[in-house]
C-alpha cells in the first residue's frame, strides 16, 4: 500500500487512541480557542486547518503539533511538545532519588553537595551560555524577567534573522 507519512501518523494516531490536541494541551496548559491560535497568526495554515476539521478541538495531536507556533528561542519545537519535553523533565526531578531521598553528602561528597545547594539559575547561565549575568540579580525572584533579545546577548551564536515570522530557523 502506497501511503504517505503523514497519512501514516495520522491513521496511527487515531487507532492507537491518541488524544486531539487540545485535549492533550488540557493536561498541563491551555487549549487553543481558533485555529488562528493554533497556527500562530498565520491565517493561511488557520484556513487549510479549518477545511479539515470542524473545530479547532478535532485537530489531531500529529497535526497540531505541526502546525502551531514553534517556541521561542530557536528550538523549532511547537509549544504543545516544548512545553511536553518541559514538564516531563521536571517531574522527572522530582522523582529522581539523587534529589530527594539521595540527595545527601555521603551520596554526592561533602564538595558535590555543597556546590549543588549554591548553585543558582544565574550560574547555570552564565556557565553554559557565557552570559555574564550578575548573581546577584536574584533571578528566580524576578517572576516576569526576560532578556531583551537572547540573539543579543554575549554568548549567543544567533541572528535575530534567523527565524522565521512562526519561530522556525531560516536556512541557508
Amino acid at each position: 500500500v502506497d501511503m504517505k507519512v503523514p497519512v501514516a501518523e495520522i491513521l496511527s494516531g487515531r487507532k492507537l487512541g491518541c488524544p486531539r490536541l487540545n485535549d492533550f494541551r488540557r493536561r498541563f496548559s491551555t487549549p487553543y480557542t481558533s485555529f488562528e491560535d493554533m497556527a500562530g497568526g498565520d491565517a493561511e495554515v488557520a484556513k487549510k486547518l479549518a477545511s479539515f476539521y470542524p473545530s479547532v478541538n478535532d485537530v489531531e495531536l500529529s497535526v497540531g503539533v505541526q502546525v502551531e507556533r514553534a517556541m521561542q528561542g530557536g528550538w523549532a519545537l511547537g509549544n504543545t511538545l516544548g512545553q511536553a519535553i518541559l514538564f516531563d523533565a521536571f517531574n522527572s526531578i522530582r522523582q529522581d532519588r539523587f534529589y530527594t531521598t539521595d540527595y545527601t553528602p555521603e551520596i554526592y561528597t561533602d564538595w558535590g553537595y555543597e556546590h549543588t545547594k549554591n548553585t543558582n539559575l544565574v550560574d547555570l547561565l552564565n556557565r553554559h551560555l557565557d552570559l555574564g549575568l550578575s548573581r546577584d540579580m536574584m533571578l528566580a525572584r524576578i517572576p516576569d524577567w526576560k532578556p531583551t533579545s537572547w540573539c543579543s546577548m554575549k554568548g549567543w551564536p544567533i541572528a535575530n534573522t534567523s527565524f522565521d515570522a512562526r519561530g522556525f530557523p531560516i536556512t541557508k
